[in-house]
Parts: structure tokens; sequence; C-alpha cells
């Protein structure tokens, strides 16, 4: 296949003045040359069409992406009326949970005394862990009711293509998780009733005291407000860190929904100006290409019409005799320059003119065939540059502007045919 190399070490100026010279016609000539660019701009064609159709791919992908996190961004817009979501009330929420819950596990780690539990750190941890099942029971009971009484407008209505249970396992599973947040209140009850009789039981041990004397006087007062904020901190845990989750959930779903449109119409944005790069690199290669072409076109058929118009010229013999010549006395006088080296070698004197004899005449046999051969078939470089030169030793048959004359009138020039032939246009070699 045809290469921009190839087409570069080629000599168009040479072949075309040689072809002119043997009289034969520029338009095959140029047709190869047309043909040859004609391959390279198919090849630099394909070549881009591959990036350019991979960047088009991914125009075409980057879109798509573009679009969906538009919509994802719109919907998040429309539940947030156009403002950013809250992140730190959500997080004091979630904050004030967790300190609830740690509170409550101080709170009735005295209780887990009885539980056969002694040391104060693992008595908090078993209690906050037995406030954070309460309170994750009730919340999952919360959301399982909600899901199962939620009803939605038929526009509006969610699309689940996986299959869904009967009627009668949904009804099952949410009566279990009922059960279950059942028996965890009334385990936190219990143990809020046991806590509250702990109290009680430690206010009548002292001797004296108002402490002792309002326990005495209101011990069911004191069981009631044991026994409900033991159970209603764990339902607030649920309500408050559930909350808080899911405007955390809302607030980083929008940043990152923000963050996906701005990366995805950069992306896009860059890509494009790729593509549009590779566009303009391949029209700048085929203009270049087209340009090129042109004036290898032009040069050919300078040199052709030169060549027709001057024809082959051959030098004489003379010359091709005196350069030989020329090259095996060199060739003899760097023997002779070198003889006091080589005669430290080889001591005969006849052996040394034999030796000497066979280089001059091996070298110079072998430049003297290589100088007859270009003489006798030159190659186009050689044609060209041995090229006949047309000396002119007349003015130009063109007449300049003449002055006016003193009269108001131009002078005539006189008529070509007057001037003399021996003073007109010769071509010497």
């Amino acid at each position: 296949m045809t290469e921009l190399r190839d087409l570069k070490t080629r000599n168009i100026e040479a072949e075309g003045f040689q072809a002119g010279t043997q009289g034969v016609e520029p338009e095959a000539q140029l047709k190869e040359i047309e043909s040859g660019f004609a391959r390279l701009k198919e090849r630099v064609k394909q070549e881009a069409t591959d990036r350019i159709k991979q960047l088009e791919a991914a125009i075409q992908t980057l879109k798509g992406r573009l679009q969906d996190a538009e919509e994802r961004w719109s919907d998040f817009q429309i539940q947030t009326d156009g403002m950013p979501p809250a992140i730190v009330l959500p997080l004091c929420a979630v904050s004030v949970a967790l300190l609830v819950v740690t509170g409550e596990g101080f709170f009735l780690a005295p209780v887990m005394d009885a539980l056969g539990i002694a040391d104060r750190t693992a008595q908090m941890l078993f209690a906050s862990v037995i406030v954070m099942v309460t309170s994750g029971l009730v919340k999952i009971t919360k959301r399982q009711l909600l899901s199962h009484t939620t009803e939605y407008p038929e526009h509006e209505a969610p699309r689940d293509t996986t299959p869904r249970r009967g009627g009668f396992g949904r009804y099952l599973k949410a009566a279990l998780l009922i059960f279950l947040t059942l028996i965890s209140l009334t385990f936190v009850f219990f143990l809020g009733w046991w806590r509250a009789e702990q109290m009680i039981f430690a206010a009548s041990l002292q001797h004296t005291g108002a402490w002792k004397q309002f326990m005495a006087d209101n011990p069911g007062l004191t069981r009631a407000v044991v026994v409900l904020l033991t159970t209603g901190l764990p339902i607030f845990v649920a309500i408050v860190f559930d909350w808080g989750l899911d405007g955390l959930r809302l607030a980083w779903e929008w940043r990152k929904a923000r963050h996906q449109v701005r990366r995805f119409g950069k992306l896009l944005n860059s890509t494009e100006k790729k593509l549009e790069s590779e566009n303009e690199a391949r029209d700048s290669k085929l203009a270049e290409l087209d340009k090129t072409c042109d004036e290898w076109k032009s040069g050919y058929e300078h040199h052709h019409a030169m060549g027709k118009q001057i024809g082959a010229w051959k030098a004489p013999l003379w010359r091709v005799i005196l350069k030989i010549a020329a090259v095996v006395f060199i060739l003899a006088a760097l023997c002779f320059l070198l003889d006091p080296l080589i005669s430290a070698y080889i001591v005969s004197e006849a052996a040394r003119l034999f030796i000497y004899a066979l280089v001059t005449f091996g070298f110079g046999g072998l430049y003297a065939a290589h100088a007859i051969k270009a003489w006798d078939r030159p190659n186009a470089k050689q044609l060209l540059k041995q090229r006949a030169t047309i000396w002119r030793e007349a003015p130009s048959l063109i007449q300049p502007a003449l002055p006016e004359s003193a009269n108001g009138k131009k002078a005539t020039a006189p008529p070509i045919d007057a001037v003399h032939p021996a003073d007109r246009v010769q071509a010497v070699a």
C-alpha cells in the first residue's frame, strides 16, 4: 500500500523531466500521482473515523447519563422546592437520638445487676443494645405498616416488575413484626418497672430525707414516670432517628445528583470539543494532501514541458574519461602516501606495487563501470542534473513600453522579424 514516505522519496521533477525528454505523455503519471494521494486520503479518513466513532459513541452515552441525572435532579428540586436540603438539623436529630440511647443505657444499667452483669461498661452496653433493638423494631414496623396502607394514584403507582408475595404472606410478616415490637416494648416496660422499684427500695433504706419521704408518698407516680420514660424513649429514638436519616439521605442524594449533572455536563462539553478537534485535524490533513498533490502535479507538468523543450543531452565522453582518470590518480596518490606505513609490514617493494596496482585499478574499474553506465544510461536524477542550459545572448523579444517622443507620439518598435537570426535564443550545451 502506498505510504506518504514512499511518495516523499520520489523525485517528481526528475521523473517529469525524463518523461518529457523521452516523449512520454504525462497523463498516466499524473493519474498515478492522484491515485497515490487518494489512497493516502482514504487511510487518513479511516484512521480518523475510528477515533471519531469512539467519541460519537461516548457523546451519546454522556447525553443519556446527563439526561437521567437532570431528571433525577429535577425530582429532588421538586421535593425541596428548589432549595438545598438541610444537613445540620437532620444531623442534630441523629445525634440527639444517639444521646438518648446512651442516656437510657446509663439509666437502665443498674437493672443489669439482676441479670448477672456486674461490669459497669458491660451493663451500659447491654442496656443500650436493648434500647436500639427496640427502636429498630419500632422503626421497621412503622415502615412496614406505612407501605401497606399507602395508596398511590394510578399515574404515580410504583412500577415494580418483581413478583410480589401473596396477601397472606404480607400480613403474616406485618403481624410478626408487630408481635416482636410488642414483646420488646413489654420487656422495656418491665425493665422500667424494675428500675422504679429499685429507686423506691433504695430511697426506703435512707434514714431521713425529703427524697425518702417523696418516694414513700408517691410510689405509683414514680413507677408511672419511670415506666413511661423507659418505654417512650425507644419510640422517640425510632421516630427522630428515622427522620434524621431520611433528611441526611435526601441531602446526600440531592448533592450527588447536582454533582453528576455538573460532571456529566463538563465531560460532554470536553468530549464534543475533542470530536470537533478530530474533525478539524482530519480536514486539515486532507487539505494538506490536496495541496501537496497539486504541487506535485504542477512540478511534474513543468519539468515535463522543460524536458520536452530541451530534450535529453549526453555529456562528451572525454569528460567521463577525465573523471575516471582523476579517480585513478587519486587512488594512486593515496597508495604512495600510505607507502611508508605499509612498508613496515610488507618489506617487498614488488609486492607493495602489486597491491597498489590491484587497489588502484580495482576501485578505479568499479568507478569507471558506474560512470560509463551513468553516461550511457542515466537515471532520472542524473538526466535532470546534466540537462542542457538555454543561454540568452540576445535581448528579450518582448517589447518594453516606449517613451513618448518630443511631438507627443509614441515611438514605434522595429518588427520582430527584423532582429538578426544570430541574436536570437540559442541552446548551448
